[in-house]
């Protein structure tokens, strides 16, 4: 009776770090930066010393959007102004990097990926922009 008590609590601790692992595991997956997890909407927002246009404090709102099909909108709404630019993009799983491109606007700028949820940018002062997914 005793040999057959242990042998049922051991299975049941098996059982729960079998479950335990199977969860861990699709949670990894989850996060795992691949291009199937960056397609979606990020956002960069940051506010304004002054809107000289409406005369009172603002936020500077840029709007990322990563398209299935290699494309991407980037609406930019800086308190001055609002600016929209297509094109297309790659992104390099190994690096973490994503290239946008526009062939129009003689556009090209390099983001890093840091995880699915966070994209950023590099700015020309070398401040980070952080990008969140919606």
């Amino acid at each position: 009776m005793k040999k057959r008590k242990k042998q049922m609590i051991l299975f049941i601790i098996l059982l729960l770090c079998f479950i335990g692992s199977f969860f861990v595991y699709l949670h990894r997956e989850k996060n795992i930066v691949n291009f199937k997890n960056i397609v979606g909407t990020y956002v960069y927002k940051v506010q304004c010393d002054k809107d000289t246009i409406k005369g009172e404090d603002g936020y500077s709102i840029d709007t990322l959007t990563l398209k299935e099909d290699n494309t991407f909108l980037l609406e930019i709404d800086d308190c001055f102004s609002y600016n929209v630019l297509e094109g297309e993009y790659s992104f390099d799983e190994k690096s973490k990097t994503l290239l946008l491109q526009n062939s129009v606007a003689s556009y090209a700028e390099m983001f890093t990926i840091r995880d699915v949820h966070t994209i950023i940018r590099t700015d020309e002062v070398d401040r980070e922009l952080i990008y969140k997914k919606k």
